[in-house]
């Protein structure tokens, strides 16, 4: 049995992945770092989409939705002991190894659910013939990621201290 249910509407990708964040701090697992920067990811998608910034906001809200179930199966996969997608499986094993900083939980994330799962998504969500149309909306989520560095920077530095003499010194070469 899944821990946490697929999201079936745009209205239900940030409180799946609020629910993930809260199990992973619940467990004192290191997969929440992505959990909690992933919120901030699906709360900058969604406002975009309700101010209808995008080409076509119905495609990108299924996009969303499609996106954040590779991430919720993961989860699960996670969780409950079945093995996960190789992708997601690599992150998994590592967020029970202390060894890890911060940073690179967020990059072995990342790289699972930005270059393996976004094309799935794209792919599950945008029809073919589509394609060249919605190179638009994909560059307006990529603009929105951009935007959120600053923050995540910010936030993991409360807590990374190298990182916080980083941004004190180097944040305009970054």
């Amino acid at each position: 049995m899944a821990l946490f249910k697929p999201a079936e509407q745009l209205s239900d990708v940030r409180g799946r992945i609020q629910e993930i964040l809260e199990h992973c701090i619940k467990e004192k697992s290191t997969l929440g770092y992505f959990a909690a920067l992933y919120t901030k990811v699906a709360k900058g998608i969604e406002a975009a989409i309700e101010k209808k910034e995008f080409d076509d906001n119905e495609r990108l809200a299924r996009m969303d939705v499609n996106f954040v179930n590779y991430y919720i199966h993961a989860m699960n996969c996670a969780f409950s002991g079945e093995p996960a997608p190789a992708h997601w499986q690599v992150a998994i094993d590592y967020s029970k190894k202390p060894e890890p900083l911060v940073l690179e939980h967020l990059f072995l994330a990342m790289n699972a659910h930005i270059n393996y799962d976004l094309s799935n998504a794209i792919n599950d969500s945008v029809k073919p013939e589509e394609i060249i149309g919605f190179k638009n909306d994909f560059l307006k989520v990529n603009y929105i990621l951009f935007s959120l560095l600053d923050n995540v920077q910010n936030d993991v530095a409360d807590f990374v201290w190298p990182l916080k003499v980083y941004l004190l010194f180097g944040r305009k070469t970054d």
